[in-house]
């Protein structure tokens, strides 16, 4: 017989769908689904399957990393967390001219500036906040040296290549950020 003096939690329906309402549950469920597409239509894009899989890793990082903000900031960090949808749209419409396009002879549009800006933008947000300002301060000389080392004397220096070279192999092609590792996360760490 069940004791009168213990009181159990009362369980409302309005809790509980609220809990299916929180954006990082939200995120997590449609990234499994992403990768349900992909797995049923491997003929896909690589360059769209990894860029979808990045951003859907980077909103997931900005929004697990908003703990402490005010409601404002957290609203503001939502809207910014989901810009990260733009690119993987970006590169799903531009399918038809990457898989024709010849990197370093094909010219880079306005366009693919600005989607490479903002992808950047968010990579190297997403990687403050999650391993810290010491990994994002290396990336940033290493992207600087690689834009400037022309600049510099030998034998410190390099060849220059010019910005819309680097825009070109580090965000159009499966070279730069959408390389091997990337790859991997994708194609098996993901699954498990």
């Amino acid at each position: 017989m069940p004791d009168a003096s213990i009181t159990y939690p009362s369980h409302s329906k309005k809790k509980s769908y609220r809990i299916l309402l929180d954006p990082v549950k939200i995120v997590s469920l449609v990234w499994v689904f992403f990768h349900f597409v992909v797995w049923w239509n491997p003929d896909i894009d690589l360059v769209v399957v990894r860029s979808g899989h990045l951003c859907f890793a980077i909103a997931l990082a900005l929004l697990t990393s908003s703990k402490g903000f005010s409601d404002f900031a957290r609203v503001l960090n939502g809207l910014f967390a989901s810009t990260a949808v733009i690119p993987p749209i970006y590169y799903y419409l531009n399918s038809e001219r990457w898989l024709s396009r010849i990197p370093e002879l094909d010219p880079v549009l306005w366009t693919d500036y600005l989607v490479a800006g903002l992808l950047a933008i968010l990579l190297l947000e997403a990687a403050r906040r999650v391993v810290g300002l010491g990994m994002t301060s290396f990336v940033l000389v290493a992207v600087a040296y690689q834009l400037l080392g022309g600049d510099i004397p030998l034998p410190w220096g390099h060849n220059q290549h010019s910005f819309s070279s680097f825009v070109d192999q580090q965000m159009l092609t499966l070279e730069g950020l959408f390389g091997i590792p990337l790859g991997v996360s994708v194609d098996i760490v993901f699954y498990f």
